[in-house]
């Protein structure tokens, strides 16, 4: 992820193919999406899943240009428990001490 950061667009697929994307291009799209003149494409409505699935795919095709031995993004199992906790992001909105978020 950090040559995806640091490798401008040319120079990035001039060395791992069409498939590299920069980092900002994802921010940048996400970002887009979420602020489009539409209101928020991908994320109050039925398009959050499929529209965010999306995303990653394209993130893990970029990241798997530049390492195919990586095989895959990891994910989350989501059959072990809430990422919701201080290992891991905090916890859930309004749980923390005086309703934050920890």
């Amino acid at each position: 992820m950090w040559v995806m950061k640091k490798t401008n667009m040319s120079d990035g697929q001039a060395k791992y193919g069409t498939n590299f994307k920069t980092y900002d291009y994802f921010v940048t799209k996400h970002a887009v999406a979420a602020q489009d003149s539409r209101g928020d494409q991908v994320h109050f409505s039925d398009a959050f899943a499929t529209g965010h699935a999306a995303l990653v795919l394209e993130f893990e095709v970029s990241l798997l240009a530049i390492d195919a031995s990586i095989g895959a993004l990891p994910y989350w199992e989501t059959n072990t428990g809430s990422v919701f906790t201080d290992a891991y992001f905090g916890s859930v909105h309004g749980t923390g001490a005086q309703n934050t978020v920890v």
